[in-house]
């Protein structure tokens, strides 16, 4: 295929702008169309070895246009050359290359109306309809299961990954470092799990040659940072694993050579992402995209699967992919959408060149976040054009799999301000670097999940609320994090940083105490545990002066009233605490007449008011222009 289609070009640019040249002028006719000949043989195999050696599809202004613009070059050199400059045919090959020039500023013309000036509602629609959900983001939000947050960053799994290929088993004793190397990762839910998966490619040509084959890849655990990487060698079937197409094999096995021969040398494909089905099989899932402005203005129309074993390939559209695949949507074409919405959803180009106050741009970096049902959504904050301003406007979730997004308005701070409080929680820790965050509802409260490393080695969790960065909490664990982190949402000061939201339950519960634990210092907080009868929890209250001052009071016997989220955990924080026997009073004589005095105070106040209000109405101009009869009737309703 790619050796006809660039004997084609050849034969059409090069040697048909030669014989033309040669044809329009009176000498050398034979001589220009010999060149012309040999030039488009040499051209054809240049094309030949450029094109199926990079594998490229026959498509668009670069591949296609591209080659037979040089071409024609080429020709209109060629047949230049017969010129006779002294005839009046001379001129003929110069018109032909103007015209080719002529052409040339229309085809740039054509691309500059491909630009925003003109197309800018049709490139900030790219992204299709952006949903805008009012309300509270706690309720329309769904919380974040604990257990399905990334702990594992990409680049603690990197140094799992390669600790790990000495455990593959190859054929003929060979060391598996020597004949393969890893890949790029990706995260992915699989069979329950968030997985982190990491495939073998080949090291050349001659190891390739060695073994057509790869026996597997490697896997890491993106939510257990103490689980040891794994090489995966068989399905879930228990049959071997065997990958013989991949972007690293040669020939007819290059995964990119072999899609384009087998019906798809004119699709624009993108993003191609080593996924494997849930019974461990492994496959590339390749976007297929189409153009809606011209030859920019890209979105994506399906996927193709290729099965790395056997060659099978299959084009679905978005709504008829397999569940399993978890990323359709390239994320550059999204991130290109992203912004292109937020320049120009609420403005025009020319307002934007003018004034450029109603635009709104990504933050820098994407996060793939995932819920406990197994749904991927990139995500991003969005901040004002000011690169001085690190307040979000709110943030965007874009369904990594179907052709939609949701955009929250929402204050708080940019996932720079996390990462930098982050660290400074760990300001005692020489070395510590925090990591891909993952923002989340954690029992109502939006949350940035910050995991820390020191030398990609997993140390710790940060978490930093998205509205408020002063509420922070640090942990060895996540769980060790979380319980930090809900003393220090409950004790700060106003309700409004602890909102009850999402799908959690709060639960009222009233029962004896039947165990006390030993009271802890997490930070500067104070926290009591204690177990009451009838629920297989343990309970730890935060001490607060205002709040919770019966808490270091609680004892074994004594009844407590406390409510608390319904969030599954075993240790669950209270939300609010109160021992009913233990009755406390603020009474005194001083703080009787204090209150006493307030009172008389605030009513001597509202009285004032009053005065003033009926001072205020009574010599209103409107009261002259009412009438007698009505104004009295109208007393005489108020008596």
């Amino acid at each position: 295929m790619y050796l006809l289609i660039s004997f084609i070009v050849a034969l059409g640019s090069v040697f048909g702008l030669s014989l033309v040249g040669a044809l329009m002028t009176g000498e050398h006719k034979t001589r220009t169309a010999t060149i012309g000949f040999f030039c488009a043989i040499g051209y054809w195999l240049l094309l030949y070895w450029i094109q199926w050696g990079a594998a490229i599809g026959i498509y668009g202004p670069g591949p296609l246009f591209g080659s037979i613009f040089f071409g024609a070059i080429i020709g209109a050199i060629i047949g230049a050359s017969s010129n006779n400059y002294e005839s009046a045919k001379g001129a003929s090959p110069g018109l032909i290359i103007s015209i080719g020039y002529l052409l040339y500023i229309i085809i740039i013309a054509w691309f500059f109306q491909q630009t925003d000036i003109f197309q800018y509602e049709k490139k900030a629609k790219l992204i299709g309809t952006v949903a805008q959900p009012k309300g509270d983001l706690s309720q329309t939000i769904e919380p974040m299961d604990p257990a399905f947050i990334c702990l594992v960053p990409e680049v603690s799994a990197d140094v799992k990954a390669n600790s790990a290929l000495s455990g593959f088993k190859v054929t003929g004793y060979a060391v598996p470092g020597s004949r393969y190397k890893i890949g790029k990762a990706t995260k992915q839910y699989i069979d329950g799990q968030l997985w982190w998966i990491y495939p073998l490619e080949f090291h050349g040509w001659l190891k390739w040659r060695q073994d057509k084959q790869v026996p597997g890849y490697l896997r890491v655990s993106a939510q257990d940072p103490f689980q040891d990487a794994q090489a995966v060698q068989v399905n879930k079937q228990g049959q071997e694993i065997h990958i013989k197409y991949l972007n690293s094999a040669c020939y007819e096995y290059r995964a990119d050579r072999y899609l384009r021969y087998n019906g798809y040398m004119n699709m624009v494909l993108d993003d191609w992402t080593f996924e494997v089905d849930d019974n461990w099989n492994p496959y590339y899932t390749v976007s297929v995209l189409e153009r809606t402005t011209g030859y920019s203005g890209l979105r994506t129309k399906g996927v193709v699967v290729l099965n790395l074993q056997t060659g099978e390939n299959k084009y679905y559209s978005i709504n008829e992919a397999p569940v399993w695949i978890d990323r359709i949507q390239p994320l550059d074409v999204l991130d290109f959408q992203a912004k292109k919405w937020g320049e120009y959803v609420h403005s025009s180009w020319w307002y934007n060149f003018l004034h450029n106050d109603k635009s709104q741009v990504p933050t820098p970096g994407w996060f793939l976040t995932y819920s406990k049902d197994g749904y991927c959504q990139w995500f991003s904050g969005f901040t004002s054009t000011n690169s001085e301003d690190h307040a979000l406007t709110g943030f965007i979730l874009i369904d990594s799999r179907l052709d939609k997004a949701t955009f929250y308005k929402a204050k708080g701070v940019t996932e720079a301000k996390a990462y930098e409080t982050a660290l400074s929680l760990w300001n005692n820790f020489t070395g510590y670097e925090p990591t891909e965050l993952v923002p989340c509802n954690l029992y109502g409260t939006l949350t940035y999940v910050i995991p820390m490393v020191y030398a990609g080695q997993f140390k710790g969790v940060s978490l930093v609320s998205m509205e408020n960065y002063e509420i922070n909490a640090k942990g060895n664990t996540l769980e060790e994090a979380i319980s930090n982190y809900r003393a220090k949402v409950n004790s700060a000061p106003g309700s409004v940083l602890a909102p009850v939201g999402g799908k959690l339950a709060t639960i009222s519960l009233r029962g004896k105490v039947v165990r006390v634990g030993q009271p802890m210092l997490q930070g500067q907080q104070q926290i009591f545990p204690f177990a009451v009868a009838g629920a297989n929890k343990i309970f730890q209250v935060v001490y607060s002066y205002e709040k919770t001052p019966k808490a270091p009071f609680v004892a074994v016997g004594e009844e407590v009233a406390i409510t608390y989220l319904d969030t599954k955990e075993k240790v669950i924080t209270c939300q609010t605490f109160d021992i009913p026997s233990f009755v406390l009073s603020d009474e005194s004589p001083a703080q009787a007449r204090y209150l006493k005095n307030k009172g008389e105070v605030k009513g001597e106040v509202d009285r004032l008011k009053q005065e003033e209000r009926r001072s205020d109405l009574l010599q209103d101009s409107r009261l002259k222009k009412a009438n007698p009869d009505d104004l009295e009737k109208f007393l005489e309703k108020q008596k």
